[in-house]
């Protein structure tokens, strides 16, 4: 101090003045620094304030319950307590605020309400911060409930799902049996007799033949060639030729046939021509209806509500002995093997060749193949007059065979073979049985 060394030399002889005036200069001081410190926590609680303000407005949008309501209301007290300390001291004159540094500093006048302010404030943000994991807690409870009606709706909707698709399902059979019935009823309107009629009509005369002793029984079975054809996993065709003095044995040969494929287990169909009835006008296309007819009544997977074959209405638009064969092609579809026995003479009396249907069946079975259809279709043509001249196609196993002529031909480059039939008729029964019956088991392996 500027005036340290007079204060050193009065201390040593009258130390009561010098203490007098350090405890004046130590007050004057001390009531600099108490005024300083009041401006300048006036100022930090004021800033205080108003971020207790921003967060009690806030809880208050939040959770504006009766406990934040109370709690703001002694915020808002401490803050209009505080306000009026405040603007007393700042409405004091300078001297008195000067003094009341001195006497009323701020530890004494405004800590106080400062601490009850604060603490209030941080009581809000307690209670907000309850509130908000209750909520929470209330929030996580309801996601649980919302999970299990969740559940239980997923579940409800699978029950009600199957239901529907079992619905739907007994429905779209519904239809399916609906279109089958509509379909067997408008293939039944045939002038064709019924198959079985037919057969059993052949089978009566063949055995009043033999009975008769007209030929040897079953002779025509021995053929290795037809055993071949029977035994071939592939679909095939075989044109068997008569001759007009041997007529009677072709169709005899025709019901042997049938009875002994039928005796294995393998599905077969005919067409057999009704002699009894020569009058009737017929047509390919009447034909094809009377095999496919035989078919669809042989196919159950037809019943399926996923086939695309039973529609009723393209069964009775088809005009086309094309579209019919495409139609025959569509019916075999979920069987494994099927025999078909056809009389030509049968196809004679209408205005499509037998030349073009011995060509179409191998356009059929190409056209099987192309459609994935893995049914095997074995064709047995008869011609009991043996007035048809065949030349097989190359492509497909293709057989021709001659009631008794006189010589063997076995055609160059072509599966396709003729052979006279003779023999023991028991023993080549037996053989081809065995053949029909080892296709069959293939068929079913593959």
């Amino acid at each position: 101090m500027f005036y340290g060394q007079i204060l050193d030399v009065i201390a040593q002889h009258h130390p009561e003045y010098v203490s007098l005036a350090w405890g004046t200069i130590k007050f004057l001081l001390v009531g600099v620094l108490n005024y300083e410190t009041l401006v300048k926590e006036l100022c930090k609680a004021l800033c205080r304030v108003a971020d207790a303000l921003r967060h009690v407005q806030l809880n208050l949008l939040l959770y504006p319950t009766e406990a934040m309501r109370e709690n703001a209301a002694k915020l808002y007290l401490h803050i209009i307590e505080f306000a009026t300390r405040a603007i007393k001291w700042y409405e004091k004159r300078r001297i008195l605020k000067a003094v009341s540094a001195l006497s009323s500093p701020f530890q004494l006048k405004f800590r106080d309400i400062i601490e009850d302010l604060l603490d209030t404030s941080r009581s809000i943000d307690r209670l907000a911060l309850s509130m908000s994991q209750v909520e929470a807690r209330q929030m996580r409870l309801e996601m649980t409930e919302t999970r299990k009606l969740t559940e239980e709706i997923k579940t409800a909707l699978e029950a009600y799902s199957k239901l529907h698709h079992s619905g739907l399902l007994d429905t779209n059979r519904r239809i399916s049996e609906v279109q089958f019935c509509q379909i067997l009823d408008f293939l039944g309107r045939s002038s064709l007799p019924d198959p079985e009629f037919m057969r059993q009509h052949y089978a009566s005369k063949r055995h009043l033949r033999r009975r008769k002793g007209i030929h040897v029984p079953h002779s025509s079975l021995s053929s290795s060639q037809l055993q071949e054809w029977g035994a071939v996993v592939e679909s095939s065709q075989v044109l068997i030729h008569g001759s007009f003095r041997n007529r009677h044995l072709a169709r005899d040969f025709a019901i042997d046939m049938i009875d002994l494929i039928s005796g294995a287990g393998v599905p077969v169909v005919w067409a057999l021509d009704p002699t009894h009835d020569s009058t009737t006008l017929l047509t390919s296309v009447d034909v094809l209806k009377y095999i496919t007819l035989q078919v669809l009544r042989l196919n159950h997977t037809m019943l399926n509500e996923r086939s695309t074959a039973l529609n009723a209405a393209r069964f009775q638009s088809t005009t086309s002995e094309a579209g019919w064969f495409s139609l025959l092609g569509a019916a075999l579809e979920g069987l494994q093997q099927l025999y078909i026995i056809i009389d030509l003479e049968l196809l004679g009396r209408s205005q499509t060749s037998e030349q073009l249907w011995l060509e179409e069946f191998p356009r059929l079975f190409q056209g099987l193949a192309m459609r994935n259809i893995r049914t095997v279709l074995k064709v047995a043509f008869v011609s009991p007059l043996g007035t048809q001249q065949y030349t097989p196609d190359q492509t497909f196993n293709q057989f021709v065979i001659r009631l008794f002529p006189k010589t063997l031909v076995r055609m160059r480059n072509s599966s396709a073979r003729v052979q006279k039939f003779g023999g023991n008729g028991r023993k080549g029964q037996e053989k081809l049985l065995a053949a029909l019956q080892q296709a069959r088991r293939r068929t079913q392996n593959e």
